[in-house]
């Protein structure tokens, strides 16, 4: 696991994809809850293809794209390399390797070029004749190795947010005093979320300006059912009730 300030990174690898979501949870610490998934590997076959002038340099490039913990479930040849000889009518060199290529398929290279009968420019451009080209294809090699890897997951874990039914507290670090604040509310033009990483409430009016209020030296927050309270979505309603009841901490040392 590897921790970021209040976010932390869990990566597992398992049998199963429902074996490695349970080991994730079976790691996460109370209070925090999974912000993200990311799967890096199902546990599904997959393929890995190499194209190249020999089978064994086909191979080779369809191994390096295989992890290294994979587990190989076999390889297939689906192409030998083949050297062919084409006759093609063209203008010119160029247009005679273009239209070589695209007759022979994506994987041939060209190979060689030779002009063999040079054509006629005619009379008037009546019976004009194209150059005739002997052009050398090579049909790569087409390899394929089917592979596993184990399921494996990373997930992002965090402070657990607030869902439609439910709210924040803020609890006082030196003391039982808590505090309920709403979960994201937008009611153009004023927006109003929670950053539960930070413990800190952010205000957007007219989508530009933006106040917010920090209170993570002081509180920890936790979502809480909702409770039919009213709660406000302002910066200044809670800053009235947190900033009194810290004040009252600092009271006592002075």
């Amino acid at each position: 696991m590897t921790t970021s300030h209040s976010q932390q990174t869990i990566e597992v690898e398992a049998e199963s994809l429902d074996e490695a979501r349970n080991k994730i949870e079976s790691q996460i610490p109370q209070g925090l809850s999974i912000r993200s998934e990311n799967i890096i590997s199902d546990g599904k076959p997959k393929t890995a293809k190499g194209i190249a002038e020999t089978m064994e340099e086909a191979y080779a490039k369809a191994q390096n794209e295989v992890p290294k913990d994979a587990n190989i479930l076999g390889k297939k040849e689906l192409a030998h390399p083949d050297r062919k000889v084409v006759m093609v009518e063209a203008v010119g060199e160029h247009t005679a390797k273009v239209r070589a290529k695209n007759e022979s398929g994506s994987t041939a290279i060209i190979k060689a070029i030779k002009l063999v009968t040079p054509g006629s420019k005619g009379f008037l451009g009546i019976w004009k004749k194209p150059n005739q080209y002997e052009v050398e294809v090579l049909h790569q090699a087409i390899v394929e190795i089917t592979y596993t890897t184990k399921p494996k997951i990373v997930a992002k874990i965090g402070k657990a947010e607030a869902k439609f039914n439910e709210h924040y507290m803020l609890k006082c670090m030196d003391c039982s005093f808590t505090h309920h604040i709403p979960g994201d509310v937008e009611d153009y033009p004023v927006a109003f979320c929670v950053d539960v990483d930070e413990v800190k409430m952010i205000c957007v009016y007219g989508g530009a300006f933006r106040v917010t209020l920090g209170v993570k030296e002081f509180f920890t927050i936790t979502k809480v059912p909702g409770s039919g309270k009213v709660l406000h979505a302002s910066i200044g309603d809670n800053m009235k009730a947190l900033h009194s009841h810290m004040l009252s901490h600092w009271i006592r040392y002075f």
